[in-house]
């Protein structure tokens, strides 16, 4: 019984754990181990109402024990825009209605990280 027992128990761990791991890779990845970089979009303000029409400077912050080697932009799941330096920002003119922007930050080993949404208003 005790055999037995044993090899559920990878099974058992296997069922619980595969979901939430499924759900954490679409925020990072650490394909040479360690820690993901820090990404987080600084503005717009998650909430926020802009103008529709007009250039919108979409600022993001990133931070990595390695480095950090690019920050690419999102727009409504598109990736529109890759910045390589400090400050990170993408400027575009948003249409109206709801717009989600988010950002990826990559490390210099390979490691990524996404934002978390930021949805916002044009109008």
């Amino acid at each position: 019984m005790r055999r037995r027992t044993q090899r559920l128990l990878p099974v058992l761990a296997a069922l619980i754990l595969l979901p939430a791991a499924a759900a954490l890779a679409l925020s990072y990845g650490t394909p040479n181990g360690g820690a993901p970089p820090l990404c987080y979009i600084n503005s717009p303000g998650n909430g926020a109402t802009v103008p529709a029409g007009r250039p919108l400077t979409v600022k993001a912050g990133a931070n990595s024990f390695n480095g950090v080697a690019r920050v690419s932009f999102f727009v409504d799941g598109r990736e529109v825009a890759t910045d390589h330096s400090r400050p990170y920002e993408y400027t575009f003119t948003p249409g109206s209605g709801s717009h989600t922007v988010r950002a990826k930050a990559t490390g210099y080993m390979g490691n990524w990280k996404m934002s978390n949404p930021v949805t916002f208003t044009a109008r």
